[in-house]
């Protein structure tokens, strides 16, 4: 096996961890769970770096590399200037942007084949889920205590695994946007309407959080993912146009044939939009 595929796969697996592991500590914000994703982070994208470079592989451009690099070198730059009120904070706050950063450059990067792209959107799906019924049943049973036992260290409203409940909903806002956009574009071939169901309870979640701005996100979501539908692209459409020239030819299931390929698909625009075909 190729060593660039197998460093790709390991860099995919970290990445979906990643993703299902980083909600549960408090989203993260615990000083001792940053900074350990913050060290893995890095220490992935630098041994992704050194491989790609050692094996002459070629670096996949995207065009927000610029503008981060640009956002990285300007804070960068305050910090070793002294342009900054706290330097402790404006380095700590610096290793974390890089290490979104990092992501960003390794998703593209590892996931830009069909297969892992779909995996790391429906890990992402169903982590978002889990966090949702966690949050419900956290909210039903509520003692004061997170995970029941587990004294918040910070001052706010808790609600799932988040100290507030505000990033409760933000959370939830991604991870929601996500499943829709599976559901609607025919992501998931099985289990389709468990994960459906489970994510109205996860929704539900968010409505019960009482965040006024995820519940406005919801809305705002739900609403532009069902225009998105119907949207047929140009080219599908001349093409729908195209076979009803191709004369009575009959499907299996006794309809005409050119009458079911005119039809474009209502599942077209989510996959244009979100990248999934």
């Amino acid at each position: 096996m190729h060593r660039a595929t197998v460093t790709n796969r390991i860099i995919y697996t970290f990445l979906v961890g990643l993703l299902v592991i980083t909600p549960w500590p408090l989203g993260t914000r615990l000083p001792w769970a940053s900074m350990l994703a913050v060290i893995l982070v890095i220490s992935f994208g630098a041994i992704w770096l050194i491989a790609t470079l050692v094996q002459g592989d070629r670096i996949a451009w995207h065009p927000l590399f610029l503008p981060m690099a640009a956002f990285l070198a300007w804070t960068g730059t305050q910090w070793a200037a002294g342009w900054t009120v706290n330097a402790h904070a404006t380095a700590y706050e610096w290793t974390r942007y890089l290490s979104y950063v990092v992501v960003f450059v390794l998703t593209t990067q590892v996931c830009r084949q069909g297969r892992r792209a779909r995996g790391v959107v429906r890990a992402l799906a169903a982590t978002g889920i889990a966090v949702g019924i966690f949050g419900l049943s956290q909210f039903l049973t509520w003692n004061g205590r997170m995970y029941w036992f587990y004294d918040p260290p910070y001052e706010g409203n808790p609600f799932g695994p988040f100290n507030n409940r505000n990033y409760f909903a933000g959370y939830m806002i991604v991870t929601m946007a996500t499943l829709l956009a599976l559901l609607f574009s025919r992501g998931l071939r099985r289990n389709r309407w468990a994960f459906a169901y489970l994510g109205w309870l996860a929704c539900l979640s968010l409505l019960v959080s009482l965040s006024r701005g995820g519940a406005l996100a919801l809305a705002v979501v739900l609403g532009t993912t069902i225009l998105l539908g119907p949207m047929p692209t140009s080219k599908e459409s001349k093409g729908g146009r195209e076979r009803l020239d191709t004369g009575p030819a009959r499907s299996t299931l006794g309809r005409p044939a050119h009458r079911r390929a005119a039809r474009p698909s209502r599942s077209a625009g989510h996959k244009r939009f979100f990248g999934l075909r």
